[in-house]
Protein backbone atom coordinates (compact mmCIF):
# COMPACT_ATOMS: atom_id res chain seq x y z
CA UNK A 1 0.00 0.00 0.00
CA UNK A 2 2.73 2.66 1.24
CA UNK A 3 4.81 1.68 -2.45
CA UNK A 4 1.83 2.50 -4.19
CA UNK A 5 1.09 5.56 -2.33
CA UNK A 6 4.67 6.67 -3.24
CA UNK A 7 4.91 5.65 -6.70
CA UNK A 8 1.37 7.47 -7.53
CA UNK A 9 3.38 10.92 -5.61
CA UNK A 10 5.88 10.39 -8.02
CA UNK A 11 3.42 10.49 -10.99
CA UNK A 12 1.91 13.61 -9.65
CA UNK A 13 4.90 15.45 -9.34
CA UNK A 14 6.44 14.24 -12.82
CA UNK A 15 2.95 15.68 -14.39
CA UNK A 16 3.56 19.29 -12.34
CA UNK A 17 7.09 19.48 -13.26
CA UNK A 18 5.78 18.89 -17.16
CA UNK A 19 2.75 21.55 -16.87
CA UNK A 20 5.23 24.04 -15.41
CA UNK A 21 7.84 23.35 -18.02
CA UNK A 22 4.76 23.66 -20.67
CA UNK A 23 3.84 26.84 -19.49
CA UNK A 24 7.63 28.05 -19.66
CA UNK A 25 7.51 26.81 -23.18
CA UNK A 26 4.23 28.94 -24.09
CA UNK A 27 5.56 31.74 -21.76
CA UNK A 28 8.72 32.26 -23.84
CA UNK A 29 7.31 31.53 -27.27
CA UNK A 30 5.12 34.56 -26.99
CA UNK A 31 6.76 37.92 -28.26
CA UNK A 32 7.98 40.44 -25.45
CA UNK A 33 7.23 44.05 -24.85
CA UNK A 34 9.88 45.86 -26.30
CA UNK A 35 12.05 47.70 -23.51
CA UNK A 36 13.88 49.93 -26.29
CA UNK A 37 13.25 51.00 -29.96
CA UNK A 38 16.53 49.94 -32.28
CA UNK A 39 18.45 52.78 -34.16
CA UNK A 40 19.48 52.04 -37.50
CA UNK A 41 22.91 53.50 -38.40
CA UNK A 42 25.11 53.43 -41.60
CA UNK A 43 28.27 54.75 -41.68
CA UNK A 44 30.01 55.99 -44.93
CA UNK A 45 33.17 57.90 -45.84
CA UNK A 46 33.67 59.82 -48.47
CA UNK A 47 36.81 58.99 -51.28
CA UNK A 48 35.15 59.97 -54.78
CA UNK A 49 38.50 61.16 -56.30
CA UNK A 50 41.13 58.26 -57.64
CA UNK A 51 44.14 59.27 -59.70
CA UNK A 52 45.94 57.17 -61.64
CA UNK A 53 49.47 57.92 -63.95
CA UNK A 54 48.90 55.11 -67.34
CA UNK A 55 51.94 53.13 -67.19
CA UNK A 56 55.22 54.27 -69.42
CA UNK A 57 55.98 50.56 -70.05
CA UNK A 58 56.00 47.02 -68.99
CA UNK A 59 57.06 45.57 -65.71
CA UNK A 60 56.08 41.88 -66.06
CA UNK A 61 55.85 40.22 -69.09
CA UNK A 62 54.99 36.56 -70.10
CA UNK A 63 56.85 36.24 -74.21
CA UNK A 64 54.96 33.27 -76.21
CA UNK A 65 56.76 32.92 -79.34
CA UNK A 66 55.84 30.15 -81.67
CA UNK A 67 58.14 29.51 -84.40
CA UNK A 68 57.52 27.92 -88.06
CA UNK A 69 59.95 24.62 -87.61
CA UNK A 70 59.16 24.02 -91.36
CA UNK A 71 62.14 22.96 -94.20
CA UNK A 72 62.10 26.63 -95.43
CA UNK A 73 62.89 28.07 -91.97
CA UNK A 74 66.32 26.36 -91.87
CA UNK A 75 67.13 27.56 -95.47
CA UNK A 76 67.51 24.07 -96.54
CA UNK A 77 69.95 22.89 -93.51
CA UNK A 78 69.29 19.76 -91.72
CA UNK A 79 72.09 21.29 -88.73
CA UNK A 80 71.42 25.34 -88.06
CA UNK A 81 74.88 24.69 -86.37
CA UNK A 82 76.49 24.55 -89.95
CA UNK A 83 74.39 27.45 -91.44
CA UNK A 84 75.11 30.48 -89.89
CA UNK A 85 72.46 32.26 -92.23
CA UNK A 86 69.72 29.81 -91.67
CA UNK A 87 66.61 31.96 -90.18
CA UNK A 88 66.22 29.43 -86.99
CA UNK A 89 70.24 30.42 -86.40
CA UNK A 90 69.45 33.94 -86.82
CA UNK A 91 66.35 33.62 -84.20
CA UNK A 92 68.36 32.04 -81.68
CA UNK A 93 71.30 34.73 -82.05
CA UNK A 94 68.65 37.43 -81.50
CA UNK A 95 67.49 35.73 -78.10
CA UNK A 96 70.65 37.54 -76.48
CA UNK A 97 69.61 41.27 -77.83
CA UNK A 98 65.57 40.38 -77.03
CA UNK A 99 66.69 39.55 -73.07
CA UNK A 100 69.20 42.06 -72.78
CA UNK A 101 66.90 44.47 -74.13
CA UNK A 102 64.59 43.25 -71.61
CA UNK A 103 66.90 44.01 -68.50
CA UNK A 104 67.39 47.50 -69.90
CA UNK A 105 63.64 47.82 -69.41
CA UNK A 106 63.52 46.53 -66.21
CA UNK A 107 61.36 44.07 -67.20
CA UNK A 108 60.43 40.79 -65.16
CA UNK A 109 60.09 38.39 -68.14
CA UNK A 110 59.31 34.93 -68.88
CA UNK A 111 59.78 33.38 -72.44
CA UNK A 112 58.32 30.47 -73.64
CA UNK A 113 59.37 28.95 -77.52
CA UNK A 114 56.75 26.84 -79.23
CA UNK A 115 57.10 24.47 -82.08
CA UNK A 116 54.51 26.30 -84.29
CA UNK A 117 54.33 23.36 -86.71
CA UNK A 118 52.94 20.01 -87.41
CA UNK A 119 54.66 16.92 -88.72
CA UNK A 120 52.96 15.56 -91.41
CA UNK A 121 53.55 11.49 -89.17
CA UNK A 122 51.26 12.59 -86.16
CA UNK A 123 49.44 15.59 -87.62
CA UNK A 124 49.12 17.18 -84.27
CA UNK A 125 50.88 20.42 -82.80
CA UNK A 126 52.90 20.39 -79.95
CA UNK A 127 51.36 21.05 -76.19
CA UNK A 128 54.42 22.02 -74.41
CA UNK A 129 57.55 24.39 -74.83
CA UNK A 130 60.04 23.66 -76.53
CA UNK A 131 62.57 21.08 -74.50
CA UNK A 132 59.90 22.19 -71.35
CA UNK A 133 61.20 24.94 -70.72
CA UNK A 134 60.76 28.50 -69.92
CA UNK A 135 63.28 31.00 -70.36
CA UNK A 136 64.00 33.94 -67.31
CA UNK A 137 66.93 35.97 -65.96
CA UNK A 138 68.55 32.28 -65.71
CA UNK A 139 69.05 31.85 -68.99
CA UNK A 140 72.61 30.83 -70.36
CA UNK A 141 75.28 28.12 -70.48
CA UNK A 142 73.03 24.80 -70.36
CA UNK A 143 70.07 26.40 -71.35
CA UNK A 144 71.21 27.97 -73.99
CA UNK A 145 72.91 25.04 -75.57
CA UNK A 146 69.67 22.84 -75.21
CA UNK A 147 67.12 25.64 -76.93
CA UNK A 148 70.22 25.71 -79.68
CA UNK A 149 70.02 22.38 -80.32
CA UNK A 150 66.03 22.24 -80.49
CA UNK A 151 65.98 24.94 -82.88
CA UNK A 152 68.69 23.21 -84.80
CA UNK A 153 66.30 20.28 -85.96
CA UNK A 154 64.15 22.50 -87.78
CA UNK A 155 63.23 21.80 -90.90
CA UNK A 156 64.22 18.23 -91.55
CA UNK A 157 63.99 17.69 -95.36
CA UNK A 158 62.49 14.14 -95.62
CA UNK A 159 59.82 15.00 -92.58
CA UNK A 160 56.86 17.03 -93.83
CA UNK A 161 55.97 20.24 -91.23
CA UNK A 162 52.91 21.85 -92.00
CA UNK A 163 52.62 25.61 -90.64
CA UNK A 164 50.00 25.73 -87.37
CA UNK A 165 51.88 28.55 -85.21
CA UNK A 166 48.39 29.60 -84.09
CA UNK A 167 47.11 25.98 -82.94
CA UNK A 168 50.55 25.26 -81.21
CA UNK A 169 50.20 28.85 -79.48
CA UNK A 170 46.68 27.46 -78.33
CA UNK A 171 47.57 23.79 -77.53
CA UNK A 172 50.32 25.70 -75.17
CA UNK A 173 48.69 27.57 -73.25
CA UNK A 174 45.72 25.30 -72.57
CA UNK A 175 47.95 22.67 -71.19
CA UNK A 176 50.57 25.05 -69.66
CA UNK A 177 49.25 28.67 -69.17
CA UNK A 178 48.09 27.96 -65.63
CA UNK A 179 51.78 27.35 -64.57
CA UNK A 180 53.26 30.37 -67.30
CA UNK A 181 51.30 32.95 -67.12
CA UNK A 182 51.25 35.28 -64.36
CA UNK A 183 48.09 37.43 -63.45
CA UNK A 184 49.73 40.89 -63.20
CA UNK A 185 52.18 40.35 -65.90
CA UNK A 186 51.09 41.25 -69.67
CA UNK A 187 50.97 37.94 -72.64
CA UNK A 188 52.79 39.15 -75.47
CA UNK A 189 52.49 36.23 -78.77
CA UNK A 190 54.43 36.38 -81.19
CA UNK A 191 54.46 34.27 -84.10
CA UNK A 192 57.60 33.58 -86.29
CA UNK A 193 57.04 32.18 -90.15
CA UNK A 194 57.88 32.47 -93.83
CA UNK A 195 54.98 30.99 -94.65
CA UNK A 196 51.31 31.29 -94.21
CA UNK A 197 49.35 29.17 -91.04
CA UNK A 198 46.36 27.16 -92.74
CA UNK A 199 45.68 25.20 -89.72
CA UNK A 200 44.07 27.29 -87.02
CA UNK A 201 40.04 27.66 -86.60
CA UNK A 202 38.16 30.61 -84.96
CA UNK A 203 37.63 28.44 -81.47
CA UNK A 204 41.47 28.74 -81.16
CA UNK A 205 41.59 32.26 -81.87
CA UNK A 206 39.31 33.09 -79.35
CA UNK A 207 40.84 30.67 -76.59
CA UNK A 208 44.28 32.75 -76.69
CA UNK A 209 42.22 36.03 -76.57
CA UNK A 210 40.18 34.35 -73.83
CA UNK A 211 43.37 33.85 -71.51
CA UNK A 212 43.79 37.41 -70.65
CA UNK A 213 40.53 39.17 -68.91
CA UNK A 214 41.46 42.57 -69.80
CA UNK A 215 41.92 42.69 -73.24
CA UNK A 216 45.25 45.64 -72.58
CA UNK A 217 46.77 42.95 -71.10
CA UNK A 218 47.44 40.71 -74.21
CA UNK A 219 49.57 42.27 -77.07
CA UNK A 220 49.96 39.96 -80.53
CA UNK A 221 52.56 40.24 -82.58
CA UNK A 222 53.92 38.85 -86.20
CA UNK A 223 56.96 38.20 -87.91
CA UNK A 224 57.04 37.03 -91.91
CA UNK A 225 60.60 36.03 -92.55
CA UNK A 226 62.44 35.33 -95.67
CA UNK A 227 59.95 37.06 -98.00
CA UNK A 228 60.86 40.69 -97.26
CA UNK A 229 58.30 44.30 -98.13
CA UNK A 230 54.73 43.27 -98.47
CA UNK A 231 54.87 39.98 -96.97
CA UNK A 232 51.10 39.69 -96.35
CA UNK A 233 49.40 41.28 -99.44
CA UNK A 234 48.19 38.07 -101.26
CA UNK A 235 48.62 34.02 -100.79
CA UNK A 236 50.90 33.31 -102.68
CA UNK A 237 54.23 32.35 -103.11
CA UNK A 238 56.98 34.95 -104.03
CA UNK A 239 59.47 34.94 -107.10
CA UNK A 240 62.96 35.68 -107.31
CA UNK A 241 65.66 35.76 -105.13
CA UNK A 242 67.61 33.30 -102.80
CA UNK A 243 65.46 33.96 -99.53
CA UNK A 244 62.58 33.04 -101.59
CA UNK A 245 63.84 29.39 -102.76
CA UNK A 246 62.39 27.28 -100.10
CA UNK A 247 58.51 27.66 -100.55
CA UNK A 248 57.92 30.57 -98.49
CA UNK A 249 54.31 32.46 -98.54
CA UNK A 250 52.92 35.30 -97.77
CA UNK A 251 51.11 35.10 -94.66
CA UNK A 252 47.61 36.43 -94.80
CA UNK A 253 45.59 34.00 -92.40
CA UNK A 254 48.76 34.90 -90.27
CA UNK A 255 48.01 38.29 -90.15
CA UNK A 256 44.37 37.68 -89.96
CA UNK A 257 44.78 35.76 -86.59
CA UNK A 258 47.24 38.58 -85.29
CA UNK A 259 44.71 41.35 -85.85
CA UNK A 260 41.76 39.02 -84.64
CA UNK A 261 43.50 38.37 -81.10
CA UNK A 262 44.48 41.54 -80.60
CA UNK A 263 42.09 44.26 -82.27
CA UNK A 264 43.70 47.26 -80.98
CA UNK A 265 44.75 49.66 -83.62
CA UNK A 266 48.45 49.26 -83.67
CA UNK A 267 50.88 47.96 -86.30
CA UNK A 268 51.34 44.33 -85.24
CA UNK A 269 52.95 42.61 -88.58
CA UNK A 270 57.04 43.22 -89.64
CA UNK A 271 58.36 41.49 -92.77
CA UNK A 272 61.98 41.32 -92.44
CA UNK A 273 64.24 38.68 -94.44
CA UNK A 274 66.50 37.07 -90.98
CA UNK A 275 67.44 40.22 -89.36
CA UNK A 276 65.85 39.43 -86.24
CA UNK A 277 68.56 41.14 -83.92
CA UNK A 278 66.60 44.41 -84.56
CA UNK A 279 62.85 43.44 -85.08
CA UNK A 280 62.95 41.37 -81.00
CA UNK A 281 64.71 44.59 -79.80
CA UNK A 282 61.87 46.79 -80.79
CA UNK A 283 59.55 44.08 -79.43
CA UNK A 284 61.27 44.40 -76.03
CA UNK A 285 61.39 48.48 -76.27
CA UNK A 286 58.04 49.11 -77.88
CA UNK A 287 55.04 47.28 -76.56
CA UNK A 288 53.72 48.28 -73.27
CA UNK A 289 50.14 48.42 -71.95
CA UNK A 290 48.73 51.65 -72.06
CA UNK A 291 45.23 50.47 -70.30
CA UNK A 292 41.73 52.26 -71.31
CA UNK A 293 40.29 50.71 -68.11
CA UNK A 294 40.03 52.33 -64.68
CA UNK A 295 38.29 51.35 -61.87
CA UNK A 296 36.06 53.61 -59.53
CA UNK A 297 37.47 52.69 -56.19
CA UNK A 298 33.84 53.47 -54.61
CA UNK A 299 31.10 51.48 -55.32
CA UNK A 300 27.51 52.66 -56.02
CA UNK A 301 28.70 56.48 -57.71
CA UNK A 302 26.27 58.81 -59.49
CA UNK A 303 26.76 57.87 -63.08
CA UNK A 304 25.34 61.56 -64.09
CA UNK A 305 27.95 63.09 -61.69
CA UNK A 306 31.44 61.24 -63.28
CA UNK A 307 34.25 63.46 -64.65
CA UNK A 308 37.12 62.55 -65.88
CA UNK A 309 40.41 64.55 -65.90
CA UNK A 310 43.69 63.68 -68.12
CA UNK A 311 46.95 65.96 -67.62
CA UNK A 312 44.25 68.37 -65.86
CA UNK A 313 41.66 68.51 -68.55
CA UNK A 314 38.02 67.48 -68.94
CA UNK A 315 37.04 64.39 -71.17
CA UNK A 316 33.86 64.83 -73.15
CA UNK A 317 32.06 62.03 -71.83
CA UNK A 318 31.78 60.37 -75.80
CA UNK A 319 35.22 59.35 -75.22
CA UNK A 320 34.53 56.45 -72.29
CA UNK A 321 31.53 54.50 -70.88
CA UNK A 322 30.79 53.77 -67.50
CA UNK A 323 30.91 49.82 -67.19
CA UNK A 324 28.21 49.35 -64.22
CA UNK A 325 29.16 45.44 -63.95
CA UNK A 326 32.95 46.38 -63.36
CA UNK A 327 32.45 49.80 -61.86
CA UNK A 328 34.70 50.89 -64.27
CA UNK A 329 35.94 53.66 -66.79
CA UNK A 330 36.15 52.09 -70.30
CA UNK A 331 37.75 54.43 -72.87
CA UNK A 332 37.85 54.00 -76.71
CA UNK A 333 40.76 53.15 -78.18
CA UNK A 334 41.73 55.75 -79.54
CA UNK A 335 40.85 57.78 -77.00
CA UNK A 336 43.36 56.21 -73.61
CA UNK A 337 45.22 58.31 -72.01
CA UNK A 338 49.09 58.66 -73.59
CA UNK A 339 51.84 56.88 -71.68
CA UNK A 340 52.54 58.75 -68.22
CA UNK A 341 49.36 60.89 -68.83
CA UNK A 342 47.87 61.72 -65.22
CA UNK A 343 43.73 60.60 -64.71
CA UNK A 344 41.26 61.84 -62.26
CA UNK A 345 38.26 60.45 -61.74
CA UNK A 346 35.50 62.59 -59.59
CA UNK A 347 32.00 61.66 -58.98
CA UNK A 348 29.05 61.40 -56.05
CA UNK A 349 28.72 58.91 -53.85
CA UNK A 350 24.98 57.28 -53.95
CA UNK A 351 24.39 56.27 -50.50
CA UNK A 352 22.64 53.32 -50.42
CA UNK A 353 20.83 52.12 -46.72
CA UNK A 354 21.12 49.00 -45.49
CA UNK A 355 17.61 49.29 -44.47
CA UNK A 356 14.35 50.99 -45.25
CA UNK A 357 14.08 54.07 -43.09
CA UNK A 358 10.94 56.04 -42.08
CA UNK A 359 11.43 59.25 -43.01
CA UNK A 360 10.68 61.06 -39.99
CA UNK A 361 13.19 59.57 -37.96
CA UNK A 362 16.39 60.18 -40.12
CA UNK A 363 19.30 62.17 -38.89
CA UNK A 364 22.05 62.71 -41.08
CA UNK A 365 25.31 63.84 -39.96
CA UNK A 366 28.62 64.62 -41.91
CA UNK A 367 31.97 64.65 -39.28
CA UNK A 368 29.31 65.24 -36.36
CA UNK A 369 27.29 68.16 -37.48
CA UNK A 370 23.21 68.05 -38.37
CA UNK A 371 22.63 68.44 -42.07
CA UNK A 372 19.27 69.77 -42.74
CA UNK A 373 16.93 67.89 -44.93
CA UNK A 374 16.98 69.83 -48.26
CA UNK A 375 16.73 69.02 -52.24
CA UNK A 376 18.47 72.25 -52.05
CA UNK A 377 21.65 72.43 -49.51
CA UNK A 378 20.67 69.05 -47.59
CA UNK A 379 20.02 65.70 -48.02
CA UNK A 380 17.28 64.09 -49.75
CA UNK A 381 15.78 60.64 -49.66
CA UNK A 382 15.59 58.36 -52.93
CA UNK A 383 12.40 56.31 -51.90
CA UNK A 384 12.90 54.44 -55.17
CA UNK A 385 16.77 53.51 -54.43
CA UNK A 386 17.07 53.13 -51.03
CA UNK A 387 19.47 55.97 -50.80
CA UNK A 388 20.05 59.66 -49.73
CA UNK A 389 21.60 62.48 -51.85
CA UNK A 390 23.19 65.24 -51.15
CA UNK A 391 22.61 68.87 -52.47
CA UNK A 392 24.46 72.09 -53.01
CA UNK A 393 26.45 73.45 -50.01
CA UNK A 394 25.70 70.73 -48.06
CA UNK A 395 27.96 67.64 -50.32
CA UNK A 396 30.77 65.81 -48.37
CA UNK A 397 34.35 67.16 -48.83
CA UNK A 398 36.64 64.33 -49.77
CA UNK A 399 37.54 62.15 -46.71
CA UNK A 400 34.52 63.34 -44.88
CA UNK A 401 32.60 60.79 -42.68
CA UNK A 402 28.53 60.41 -43.13
CA UNK A 403 26.40 58.70 -41.01
CA UNK A 404 22.79 57.92 -41.36
CA UNK A 405 20.59 57.05 -38.30
CA UNK A 406 17.21 55.97 -38.56
CA UNK A 407 14.18 53.65 -37.66
CA UNK A 408 12.29 51.02 -39.87
CA UNK A 409 8.72 50.77 -40.38
CA UNK A 410 8.45 48.51 -37.39
CA UNK A 411 10.05 50.51 -35.06
CA UNK A 412 8.69 54.06 -35.76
Amino acid sequence: MSTYIKFQDLGKRALGAAAITSLLVFASACSQPESFIKNNVDNFTIDTVDSYTQAKSLLQADYLISVDFSWSMSGGCTNNTNCPDAKTAKLFDSLDTFTNALVSKGIDYRIGLVRGSKQSTTNTADSDFISGLVIDSTFSGSLKDLVRARLGAVGKPLEGNRTAVVEATNKVLMNRGSEFLRDAAQLVVLFITDNDDEEYTAAQMSQIRAMKSDASYLSVRSVLTGIGANCYTDNMVPTGGNDNAYGEKYGTRVVTATNFIDPSGTPKTACILNNFASIMDNVARTISRQTKRFKLQVPNPDVSSIKVYVNGSLVPSTDYDYMSATNEIVFEDAKKPDPEAQLRLEYDQNYVLSSTPTLQTMVVTVDGSVISQSSSNGWSYDSAKNRIQFHGSAKPANGSKVQVTYRTGSGA
